[in-house]
């Protein structure tokens, strides 16, 4: 490279020994980058550097670094039909060409023809993305006209202010996901509870919702307002059993379900007229999971247990787009085995457990002490006694007085 003084002073010659171009190591740089030359000269602010030679390594894994200047990706769709030639960019943009198409006696211009010419773009700013073609009957049209009306077309993109399909759909995307992420509307007025008791024990139906297990309800005693709450084991052998029961109930004319597994959404898919809460032991802490739950289809949402009163508040603040629901009153399992367990167990500070059978060789490990929460404002309760004696309810363990 030489330097020339804006003067016309003396020229100095050097050689170049390393361009960096975002902090990588590269051969070349486009016009406007902002990169670093390292050389073995001062060079002073304000003269001009000319190229007067090069030489250039063969090694090919070299030219790797030679940075890309990206094209835009542009969609086309063709149409050819008898009386014109049309190619749609992003499917916005429009180009047409006036053509009196001949039927073809042997070989008619195809679909994949069309798509493989097309594709080729001789561009410095452009490239093809997804390129489809429809042929409106069989019409005869040489290759090099066809690849004349290609050029035609690719020069005439040039002229257009196109962005890029792939950022196109991405934008999309995103204000997708910014309209489901709004704020919800405030559901405190119309406070809903939802009650889950042993079978036979069923009282809600007046003053609130009743919901059944799904293996211990009555076909014949349960309401359409009634509610059903999924099994949260479910083996995969017993998921086409699961679906036929759902089916069932759907045809029933049951419309609400309490899932307890994130799989479970799938089976309701592209179902209508349908109302799902995601409850416990599904894990809800913040409002992005509540989000992300309304988006695979629920309703409502139950905050998980375990939080204190502080997140619940600031989590109510959020206002996500579905209802949100306490878990006010049942006994939580701490453990799950397969393990042959006693009934009972009691451990050094006298705090007692129940060891109670959940599925096939599934034991649960049961507190005889219960969660029990006050309501808190702005929220659905439910209640789940399935596993509460009467003697347990008057003898209660509050909760409360530990977690708030």
């Amino acid at each position: 490279v030489r330097a020339q003084t804006a003067d016309g002073g003396e020229p100095c010659a050097f050689t170049l020994k390393k361009i960096l171009l975002n902090e990588k190591d590269v051969k070349s740089v486009f016009r406007g980058d902002c990169a670093f030359f390292q050389c073995e000269r001062e060079i002073k602010r304000g003269q001009l550097l000319y190229k007067i030679g090069e030489s250039s390594s063969p090694d090919p894994a070299k030219f790797k670094t030679l940075p890309i200047k990206a094209k835009t990706k542009i969609d086309i769709s063709i149409e050819v039909a008898e009386n014109y030639i049309e190619a749609k960019i992003n499917s916005e943009n429009i180009w047409r060409k006036q053509a009196a198409l001949k039927p073809a006696l042997k070989h008619p211009l195809s679909n994949e023809t069309l798509e493989k010419i097309f594709s080729e773009a001789n561009s410095d700013t452009l490239r093809a993305g997804n390129v489809s073609a429809q042929t409106k009957g069989n019409f005869f049209l040489p290759l090099s006209i066809l690849k004349e009306l290609r050029r035609e077309f690719w020069k005439w993109a040039e002229t257009l202010p196109l962005s890029d399909s792939s950022q196109k759909k991405a934008s999309t995307q995103l204000k997708k996901f910014i309209a489901d992420y709004k704020p919800g509307a405030d559901f405190s007025e119309k406070i809903e509870n939802v009650f889950m008791s042993a079978p036979g024990h069923q009282s809600a139906r007046e003053n609130g919702v009743n919901c059944f297990r799904l293996e211990d309800y009555n076909p014949n005693e349960i309401r359409e307002k009634d509610e059903i709450i999924l099994p949260s084991f479910t083996p995969e052998k017993e998921i086409p059993a699961l679906h036929k029961k759902i089916g069932e109930l759907l045809r029933r004319g049951i419309r609400r379900f309490r899932l307890t597994s994130i799989s479970q959404f799938e089976l309701f898919k592209g179902q209508k007229n349908i109302s799902l809460a995601a409850s416990y032991p599904i894990q809800s802490c913040n409002s992005l999971a509540a989000f992300e739950f309304r988006r695979l289809g629920a309703e409502k949402v139950q905050v998980w247990c375990e939080l204190e009163k502080g997140e619940i508040e600031k989590l109510i603040k959020m206002k996500p787009p579905c209802r949100l629901e306490i878990l006010r009153k049942a006994r939580i399992p701490i453990l799950f085995t397969r393990g042959k367990v006693r009934n009972k167990i009691c451990e050094i500070r006298k705090r007692r457990f129940d060891v109670i059978k959940e599925a096939d060789d599934i034991y649960a490990l049961y507190p005889q002490d219960f969660l029990s929460i006050p309501e808190t404002a702005g929220t659905d309760n439910f209640y789940d006694t399935t596993k509460i004696s009467g003697k347990q309810r008057e003898n209660s363990f509050n909760y409360h007085r530990q977690l708030f």
